[in-house]
């Protein structure tokens, strides 16, 4: 084992890394025009990377959401597969723990976190330097591909990575704004039972609302 590590370490890899991303929540919902917004929230995504060296590429992943249990590993899957693409590491043996209070399939954007989160802590395992847009758009690539988003979710990939509130287009991929928020602002979330999965929904819904979505970006 010394001996795989050191070779990995030579490569420029780190053994271990860890990346902490929050959660947000919709101001306009980018659905309508692909023109979005979302506010930062205190709720986060804990991913601890750990590097192996095998004679295969393999992926253990254990995720930990608090009072969920989650079976579908897809998106984050997706993720490391393109990370590992990046470097061209066939034989890597990723172990990803997940930790994330972020209710999942609720609005508070727990896809576009721990595809950040993902993203952050594997791509310093590996040794890639990526720039926090680099970041947001290899996530919302592997959002895209898992089909967990109708507009690749771009408003609330920023918003996980850089807090804040974001206005954003989703289908260009550019930040319209961004400002600060005080730090002791407190919102009250209300959390319904129900889960829904945005991957599912009937975009063609959301056609009635369009100019009052516009409206609502560009006040």
């Amino acid at each position: 084992m010394e001996s795989c590590r050191r070779s990995i370490n030579e490569m420029g890899y780190e053994m271990k890394s860890r990346a902490i991303v929050h959660g947000a929540v919709s101001i306009v919902n980018a659905i309508p025009t692909g023109l979005g917004g979302a506010l930062g929230v205190d709720l986060k995504t804990i991913v601890e990377a750990q590097l192996h060296n095998t004679n295969k590429r393999e992926l253990e992943i254990e995720v930990e959401v608090e009072d969920e249990k989650i079976e579908d590993t897809t998106l984050i899957e997706k993720t490391v597969d393109k990370l590992l693409n990046i470097v061209g590491n066939e034989k890597a043996c990723i172990h990803l723990d997940i930790y994330s209070n972020i209710p999942v399939a609720r609005g508070l954007k727990s896809s576009s976190a721990v595809s950040d989160a993902v993203v952050l802590a594997v791509s310093k395992l590996l040794g890639i330097r990526l720039n926090y847009m680099e970041a947001v758009n290899l996530a919302v690539d592997a959002c895209i591909e898992a089909g967990v988003t109708l507009t690749g979710a771009f408003d609330d990939a920023v918003t996980c990575m850089i807090g804040g509130v974001n206005i954003t287009d989703n289908y260009k991929r550019e930040i319209l704004a961004h400002w600060d928020v005080e730090e002791d602002l407190s919102i009250i979330i209300s959390i319904p039972e129900e889960k829904i999965y945005t991957g599912e929904l009937d975009i063609d819904i959301f056609k009635n609302v369009r100019t009052l979505s516009n409206r609502a970006v560009s006040l």
